[in-house]
């Protein structure tokens, strides 16, 4: 069954986390989203970003005004996800 199944599995199934929650700040200081450590290295890349922070959490202010708002104001989308699995907690 199903409980056998996850019985097997590592407690930690993951190699690396699934989520980094790197944030992307507007140049005010609004927060715009969360984002993989890759997208906030694109944007530094190019010069299109600085980094604020970089621990625990890394921290990136755009230095261009942006088109959207991205998720500010939406809780639910800028909450830190936790890499932990739904299923079996690990």
């Amino acid at each position: 069954g199903a409980q056998g199944v996850a019985a097997r599995l590592p407690r930690n199934a993951r190699a690396t986390p699934l989520y980094d929650n790197c944030r992307l700040l507007s140049p005010q200081g609004a927060l715009l989203c969360n984002c993989p450590r890759r997208k906030v290295q694109w944007y530094v890349a190019r010069g299109l970003a600085e980094v604020v922070q970089s621990e625990p959490t890394v921290v990136a202010r755009l230095r261009f005004q942006p088109a959207g708002s991205g998720r500010e104001g939406d809780d639910f989308y800028l909450a830190p996800k936790k890499n932990q699995c739904v299923v079996c907690g690990a």
